[in-house]
């Protein structure tokens, strides 16, 4: 892509290339950094939807949320190990890795619905 075109796209490019990103690095390491980008990058549009906001709410509420039902329910699978603090802020870790999937999807989608990418998949809306 020339200058020109990367101007042009302007907030849209960082966009994609934060989403382009989360693409490459799916199942590293290096996902949960880059959806963790993603989320920052997002801003709320001036006198448009507060996207940031949006993002925020579901990340502080319903995304949170998951994890922490979910680390309740291993909890209750394995009530032996629920005292070991390293054991339990690992399992942790892992659930709000898989978890990363969610919030990225969540993110997209938003994107997409609020014309932010909206060329990202070839579509001509």
């Amino acid at each position: 892509m020339n200058d020109e075109r990367v101007e042009s796209l302007g907030y849209s490019a960082i966009l994609l290339g934060d989403i382009q990103a989360c693409s490459e690095t799916f199942g590293t390491e290096l996902y949960r950094t880059n959806v963790q980008r993603l989320r920052h990058d997002v801003l709320n549009m001036k006198d448009g939807p507060n996207l940031r906001d949006i993002v925020e709410e579901y990340y502080s509420g319903p995304w949170n949320d998951g994890i922490k039902k979910e680390l309740a329910e291993w909890k209750q699978r394995n009530p032996d190990l629920r005292e070991e603090l390293t054991i339990v802020q690992d399992e942790e870790e892992k659930i709000r890795d898989d978890h990363m999937i969610q919030l990225c999807d969540f993110i997209r989608q938003l994107l997409m619905d609020n014309g932010c990418i909206q060329n990202y998949y070839g579509g001509n809306r």
